[in-house]
């Protein structure tokens, strides 16, 4: 399994580079949690001590590099929940979800 070296974002992505020299990327819907975060919380990770996984413990979220690898999960915003939150955007996604 590669090692995550590097990782970083931009507006919509979330990057990982690996010992490998390949670079992977998914964008930052897939990852709710990270998306709702500052960008100073989205910064204050830890890589762990396998390489394999990315934790940030202000937000308790985790991510395994098999997520980011996996290229056939994506966001679709063709669902019914999805389509309920964009009929009424006033209802706050976060405050449902905790």
């Amino acid at each position: 399994m590669e090692k995550i070296n590097r990782l970083w974002f931009d507006s919509e992505k979330i990057f990982v580079e690996t010992d490998a020299g390949n670079t992977y990327s998914k964008s930052i819907l897939v990852f709710p949690v990270l998306y709702e975060a500052s960008e100073n919380e989205r910064q204050k990770f830890e890589i762990g001590k396998f390489g394999d996984d990315v934790r940030w413990p202000t937000l308790d979220e985790d991510i395994h590099i098999s997520s980011l690898i996996d290229q056939s999960v994506e966001v679709s915003f063709d669902n019914d929940v999805a389509n309920l939150f964009s009929k009424y955007p006033n209802i706050n996604v976060s405050e449902i979800a905790h």
